[in-house]
């Protein structure tokens, strides 16, 4: 295989660019001719022909550099691909950057709350009806409870916004630190009200759950910069035993209409 020459001060430059992999080939041999390798990956050149299907990586050694995000492996890579001359003849520059981390990140973030670091709607759409099929598929029950807390807009109004936020932070930590982590979950559903997702439980003890957070809900005093504030939650409870043939939609329809129940029938109530 041909070496190509590569100056001292190049290399570094590429060093300093952080990429996981720095690679010069030879679009007509289809050789790899310089690797310099920062990371377990891509040591196998024939990720290289991988890269070659791309019909617009194919372009790239004429005129202009290609960027690509492909997946290699188990990884997620930026590839940037750009023409390269060296000793009067043509060549390919890739730049491997792995994305990986970033990337679960983003998928993370993408189904956080960022004020109250639960889960949001988007994970409430995905991870439910997986739950609802193994529930199926091992017979057991899988409930929700739907949590509304009750009268909030009076906190924004006596208190303010920040205020709000803070107890929306409040009462998200204390449903967090009563439900069992390794296998129920937890999400905001949309403004002050909340999903409990309990997984291989019926609708009794789903409602004693409910009845349990109800009673730690009203217990509690909020101190917020020294004002003592008290306040309630109501509580929709349903479950898959309650339905025929149970979808995530009909589930989610069912507990909404217990929740409404609940605060037409005097709020800090649990319906099911």
């Amino acid at each position: 295989m041909e070496k190509a020459t590569v100056s001292k001060k190049y290399r570094t430059s590429l060093y300093d660019s952080n990429f996981d992999v720095v690679r010069i080939t030879d679009p007509g041999k289809k050789e790899i001719v310089s690797l310099e390798v920062f990371t377990d990956e891509l040591e196998d050149s024939s990720c290289f022909f991988e890269i070659e299907d791309n019909p617009e990586i194919k372009n790239a050694n004429e005129k202009k550099a290609v960027i690509d995000i492909r997946r290699i492996g188990s990884c997620i890579y930026m590839v940037t691909t750009a023409p390269l001359t060296m000793n009067k003849r043509r060549y390919k520059m890739e730049l491997f950057k792995n994305l990986s981390a970033s990337y679960e990140n983003a998928k993370i973030e993408a189904v956080k709350d960022y004020l109250t670091d639960l889960y949001n709607r988007r994970y409430i759409d995905e991870r439910l009806p997986l739950d609802m099929i193994k529930s199926k598929h091992l017979k057991m029950p899988l409930s929700l409870i739907l949590v509304d807390i009750d009268f909030f807009k009076n906190i924004n109004d006596t208190y303010g916004h920040v205020a709000g936020d803070f107890m929306l932070k409040e009462i998200a930590g204390l449903l967090r630190s009563s439900i069992r982590s390794s296998q129920d979950w937890l999400a905001r559903y949309g403004g002050e009200e909340f999903l409990i997702c309990l997984n291989g439980a019926n609708l009794d003890i789903a409602c004693n759950v409910a009845e349990k957070l109800r009673h730690i809900t009203q217990s509690r005093i909020f101190i917020y910069k020294g004002a003592r504030i008290r306040l309630t939650a109501s509580f929709g409870v349903a479950s898959t035993d309650c339905l025929i043939n149970p979808t995530p939609e009909k589930l989610i329809s069912l507990v909404d209409e217990k929740l409404y129940h609940a605060k037409r029938n005097g709020r800090n109530i649990v319906a099911s």
